[in-house]
């Protein structure tokens, strides 16, 4: 009993303590008054906690929270202040990158090739070009039905440059791989100009393999081109036994664009003005590991609030609108026609104050409590904007099983242990990608009843909260409520940024 008692006062005062979702400015106050101490935040504006304790230990929360939000507490004179640093986002960015370049260095040693093809390659390489070169060209004539002759080479074609790239690529480190920011495209390049990044690894011996596999490819192909009803079929030789053995220079191109997992990357073989070979290869990140399937599955204590109901009716109704409006004869489904005879049941006007009514609070929340009553333990959970309209969609039975058994489609992992912990699985993409609250609210408001917010409406906004998860984020699910057709909402938010 002593023992109790001595470890009780060790640990601190119990915390009990629930909500739906708060900021982290606003709930460490509410702590605060609960423990009888001083708690206040740095460098985590915006971010949200949904929080449901029992009776714990007040030193166990105070390590809860900071593993949630990747922080950590420093006593600062009368007052324990809860500070994410900017060492901490820079390790955070690392980490992302480094794993993001580990999955896509994992694709190319499985699909990309290592050495230069054998004779009997070549010649598969060169059958199966031709058969897509006729597969093209008949697919052309039968829709473009050209009345004068056309010179063309398939772009599906496998050429030696393949091979270069993927040697180029397995040469490189996953970080530098990683590390390509989205929305941006990257040239680099052997004879870099002020404007360009230099390739990070030698490329003298490769582009020499280059040169001697594409002498050998040349050497099989057909010497004259083929012909194809109206299509002409260029061949590579003239060009390539044309080059006289000078080292050609490479561009290798990266980019990664808003909403797309992989990393597109094309390699370009240059002689002065002229483009001698290229390829072109999308690095995909593999699909996660998922928790072992539950037999039966779990019956999920899933208590949807009232907001939350009204939201899924809405979007409901939307859904039935536009297919109506797509399939009904006659009817042309133009925005002002929309805002006319659309009828969707009302929104609570709270809805429209993300600073007063936390955005996770409706879904999320429904959500991460479902998941811990079933489970039967306490819960800590961060989760990111971009994944509010994926798990607001998942709400339901089926759904909460898609959570539970694969939590990184969903953006976040989820930890069990004393009680769940659920935190972003990637911190650096929560941090870019996190909503203001107070400009989202300001937005929100200039959405009327019959009209949609104007271009200056959305450049006011984005300039407040530059960035986006181009599809999954919270201005567009928000938008999406608001609106009956969304689509030219969301268009003007992510062209907005790029402007």
């Amino acid at each position: 009993m002593l023992l109790a008692v001595a470890c009780s006062i060790a640990l601190g005062p119990m915390v009990t303590f629930e909500t739906r979702g708060m900021v982290v400015s606003k709930l460490l106050p509410e702590l605060s008054r609960i423990v009888s101490a001083k708690l206040e935040s740095r460098g985590l504006e915006d971010v949200a906690l949904i929080v449901s304790l029992r009776n714990q230990p007040f030193e166990k929360v105070k390590g809860w929270l900071a593993e949630a939000c990747d922080a950590e507490w420093s006593q600062e004179k009368d007052k324990l202040v809860l500070v994410r640093s900017a060492g901490r986002r820079q390790i955070a960015a690392r980490t992302e990158a480094l794993w993001r370049g580990q999955q896509f260095k994992r694709w190319i040693e499985k699909n990309l090739p290592d050495q230069a093809w054998s004779d009997s390659q070549i010649a598969e390489v060169i059958a199966a070009n031709t058969k897509r070169a006729d597969e093209d060209a008949e697919m052309y004539v039968q829709d473009v039905k050209p009345t004068q002759p056309v010179f063309m080479q398939s772009l599906r074609a496998r050429t030696p440059a393949h091979v270069l790239l993927g040697r180029l690529l397995r040469s490189v480190s996953a970080e530098y791989l990683g590390a390509f920011p989205v929305n941006c495209q990257v040239i680099t390049t052997t004879q870099p100009n002020p404007y360009e990044r230099p390739i990070p690894v030698k490329t003298d011996a490769l582009t020499a393999d280059w040169m001697s596999l594409a002498r050998r490819y040349a050497a099989r192909m057909d010497t004259a081109p083929r012909q194809n009803g109206a299509v002409t079929h260029r061949t590579q030789e003239a060009w390539l036994q044309a080059y006289q053995g000078q080292t050609p220079h490479l561009f290798v191109l990266y980019s990664r664009e808003y909403g797309a997992a992989a990393l597109s990357v094309r390699l370009y073989v240059c002689d002065g003005t002229r483009v001698l070979d290229t390829a072109k290869v999308e690095l995909p990140l593999e699909p996660t590991e998922s928790r072992p399937r539950e037999t039966p599955p779990p019956k999920w204590d899933l208590q949807i609030c009232t907001l939350t109901q009204q939201i899924l009716a809405r979007r409901s109704q939307q859904s039935q609108y536009i297919v109506r409006t797509m399939v009904e004869p006659g009817v042309i489904a133009t925005l002002p026609a929309a805002f006319n005879t659309f009828a969707a049941p009302p929104l609570d006007a709270a809805v429209r104050h993300p600073t007063l009514v936390e955005p996770h609070s409706i879904g999320t929340a429904d959500a991460v409590l479902g998941i811990a009553r079933t489970r039967k333990k306490d819960v800590i959970a961060h989760v990111p904007d971009s994944a509010i309209a994926g798990i607001s969609t998942a709400l339901g039975a089926s759904g909460l099983n898609a959570i539970w058994e694969n939590p990184m489609n969903f953006a976040i992992n989820i930890e069990e242990g004393e009680i769940l912990l659920i935190r972003p699985n990637f911190f650096g993409r929560a941090d870019r990608y996190r909503i203001r609250r107070a400009a989202l609210e300001k937005w929100l408001n200039t959405f009327g009843p019959s009209n949609l917010p104007s271009l200056e409406d959305h450049l006011a906004y984005v300039k407040l909260a530059p960035e986006s998860d181009f599809y999954n984020n919270l201005d567009h699910f928000y938008s999406a409520l608001l609106t009956p057709v969304s689509s030219g909402s969301t268009f003007l938010i992510s062209h907005s940024r790029n402007l």
